[in-house]
């Protein structure tokens, strides 16, 4: 999928209404803290890609038909949407500017909020082509902003908060790439788990 350019539509904020989240311990910064009409990380609050009974999303749309708006992104991208509270998170990767980074949408308007470089190239160059430098979908507890990044042959996972600033950045392990790097991060409870498997062996952490 090429996000050049995001496309929010009525379908994806009434589907992201029927989910809610369940707290399931403390983090240092407080109880994992999503709403119902959240979708805080990858396959949403219960990680298994159901929503529950409720409203109908719209079966069909066009360019204008249930789109509640759209905006351009730059670079390219293959991860999805996050969104909590009021705000939608994405990753890119931008290979002309050589920079990995998050961005952040006004839910009902579009507005970018602020845009943050979590890491400057050079860009991994290996791997197929159909792939991108910016593939994961973020991770939200309602406090911070967790992402991961392949960055200089090594996997990187970065927290921010709300307003887009890096708190922390962690390497979690060296990267052979194949045909790319993807892994999103898994919150539970004061603990961020991350995935990186690869030719070089990889880790769980």
């Amino acid at each position: 999928m090429n996000v050049s350019r995001l496309l929010l539509t009525t379908a994806l904020l009434t589907t992201c209404s029927l989910v809610a989240a369940e707290p399931v311990a403390n983090s240092p910064i407080g109880p994992i803290a999503v709403a119902p009409q959240d979708w805080p990380w990858w396959r949403g609050p219960h990680r298994n890609g159901i929503a529950a009974d409720g409203p109908r999303p719209p079966a069909s749309w066009s360019d204008r038909q249930h789109v509640a708006w759209k905006v351009a992104v730059p670079g390219r991208g293959h991860g999805s949407p996050t969104i909590v509270g009021s705000r939608v998170f994405l990753v890119t990767a931008d290979r002309k500017a050589q920079t990995q980074s998050v961005l952040c949408f006004d839910r009902e308007t579009g507005k970018r909020r602020w845009e943050t470089v979590v890491h400057r190239g050079p860009l991994e160059t290996r791997g197929s082509k159909k792939s991108s430098q910016g593939s994961c979908t973020p991770a939200c507890d309602g406090h911070r902003l967790y992402v991961n990044f392949l960055h200089k042959g090594t996997v990187m996972t970065s927290a921010l908060n709300l307003d887009g600033q890096i708190v922390w950045q962690s390497a979690v392990t060296a990267y052979q790439t194949h045909q790319g790097f993807s892994s999103s991060p898994c919150l539970y409870g004061p603990v961020v788990l991350v995935s990186a498997d690869n030719r070089a062996g990889g880790t769980e952490t």
